[in-house]
């Protein structure tokens, strides 16, 4: 056939392809394939192999600075992930794939029989959304997102900051700069120190948010706690969510 390329794969990576996409489609571009611990990732350009992040094949016996896959994402078949899905719960935190293709973490807040409404941690109750149980959007806890709040010493981060009388977070750039066993970390940001726990949801990875590090704005922040995280205004890339809501239910902060 004409202006149509077909590759033939293992069933490994079909299967891993079909949870992502759904069984119901076909590869008609160029798919890599690199031996027992492929893993692929979609690009606008096409398929592209996550390991050396080029479209090609590379050079046989060719060396490679990547780290393998954690052994933990290999764990993940399609029996384990099926169970999985069945015994989801409350508050449980998962990862999560919004309508702007980026993973996050995120939180179960409300269940049913074939659906989950999950929470992105770091973002409004606005962006809350059901998926259905069997979705590839709904992944296991850092099967996706990297487990970025291991963190260290000097390791930056986003925080969010409430300012009273309005409900939009103000984010600002931090950076750590000591921590403890109790899952605590210090926090400079500009020149203030603060602690705060390492799983709060007001820390998000550089780059989440658009940040407003300006000392003018100092007096004006509070670290009290609030239910209703950012706002899509606030983005570093505005999220574009296509969702089936009325604006009543955009709004709900």
């Amino acid at each position: 056939m004409e202006d149509v390329d077909f590759r033939l794969v293992s069933e490994r990576v079909w299967s891993a392809l079909s949870m992502e996409f759904g069984y119901d489609w076909a590869v008609c571009r160029e798919v890599v394939t690199m031996g027992r611990r492929l893993g692929v990732d979609v690009y606008p350009a096409g398929l592209e192999e996550r390991a050396t992040g080029h479209g090609h094949i590379p050079n046989a016996g060719a060396d490679t600075d990547s780290d393998p896959p954690s052994p933990e994402k290999e764990e993940w078949t399609a029996e384990a992930l099926q169970k999985w899905r069945t015994e989801l719960r409350l508050d449980q935190q998962v990862d999560a794939l919004d309508t702007d293709s980026k993973w996050y973490e995120a939180t179960i807040v409300e269940l049913d029989e074939t659906r989950a409404k999950v929470h992105y941690r770091g973002w409004s109750i606005k962006w809350d959304e059901w998926l259905a149980r069997t979705s590839p959007r709904l992944m296991p806890l850092h099967s996706k997102v990297r487990d970025w709040r291991k963190f260290r010493v000097n390791d930056e981060v986003q925080v969010g900051q409430g300012r009273p009388g309005k409900k939009r977070m103000m984010w600002r750039n931090g950076k750590v700069v000591a921590t403890v066993k109790s899952l605590l970390v210090q926090l400079k940001i500009d020149d203030d120190l603060h602690w705060m726990d390492a799983q709060d949801e007001r820390l998000c990875p550089p780059g989440t948010h658009r940040v407003t590090n300006d000392s003018t704005n100092a007096d004006a922040v509070s670290f009290a706690s609030s239910p209703s995280i950012a706002d899509s205004n606030t983005a570093t890339s505005a999220r574009r969510k296509r969702l089936k809501t009325s604006s009543t239910q955009l709004f709900d902060d």
